[in-house]
């Protein structure tokens, strides 16, 4: 039997019979893995449910599989309480989104240390932060994202180069060269997002549809350069969440 014990960030899950769920978790030690979880579903689990939601940083001991993608867990335990993410809707409907959209875009089954620590540090953010603190979070976090995923932009804004090019992932002085180019507001966005730390995100000024429009430029920048991408479910919660 070959035990193997690491952390892992929960992405998603969903059902897989009646009483067994499959989990997508992003472990520590050994990328991007699936799971199959039996009788989570059943009153007296061995495994709470509550174990697998979205973004909870959890310990865990499963069976690694030479024959199948999906692997066995055997113990888990929360790592990281979570005080507040459980209990704020915009917190938990955000970290939902966030990790659909790690789910969609990371593809690779290999260790990604960086990605893993950026990862956790974000969700401690989150769940620490007053929840009208964070209303950027999720654009700037996308930002990043596209860097693990190696379609990141380039930061050239200037002065003279003050339209996003979303086609060449870079910043032009051409505002009409095609029809993706971002507005000179988006773009300024953009460029104030790639620029900004975590803790300076709050002071980025933006309207519910302001914030709605750039998304979904966001997500048609994910479009446009991965070809397996497919729009996030979580999207429409998003954004009735924030239109409201």
């Amino acid at each position: 039997m070959n035990l193997q014990k690491t952390k892992g960030i929960v992405l998603n899950q969903f059902k897989y019979s009646e009483t067994s769920i499959i989990v997508n978790i992003l472990t520590k030690d050994f990328g991007k893995m699936s799971f199959i979880i039996n009788g989570v579903r059943k009153k007296r689990s061995k495994f709470p449910a509550n174990n697998f939601q979205a973004f909870n940083i959890i310990e865990l001991v499963f069976i690694h599989s030479n024959k199948s993608d999906l692997h066995r867990i055997t113990e888990v335990s929360s790592d990281t309480i979570l005080n507040d993410i459980i209990f704020d809707i915009h917190k938990s409907s955000i970290c939902m989104f966030l990790a659909e959209m790690i789910h969609l875009t990371y593809q690779v089954s290999e260790k990604d240390e960086q990605l893993y620590q950026f990862l956790e540090h974000l969700i401690q953010y989150i769940d620490n932060s007053p929840t009208e603190s964070i209303a950027n979070i999720h654009l700037w976090s996308l930002l990043r994202l596209m860097q693990f995923s190696g379609i990141s932009p380039e930061n050239n804004y200037s002065k003279t180069r003050p339209y996003f090019n979303p086609v060449e992932g870079r910043f032009t002085n051409e505002n009409k060269k095609n029809q993706f180019i971002y507005s000179t507001l988006n773009s300024t966005r953009i460029n104030q997002l790639l620029s900004s730390k975590i803790e300076d995100i709050s002071y980025i000024e933006m309207s519910r549809k302001e914030r709605q429009e750039l998304l979904n430029l966001m997500l048609q920048y994910f479009q446009l350069h991965l070809e397996s991408f497919k729009t996030s479910k979580s999207l429409d919660i998003l954004n009735e969440l924030f239109s409201s």
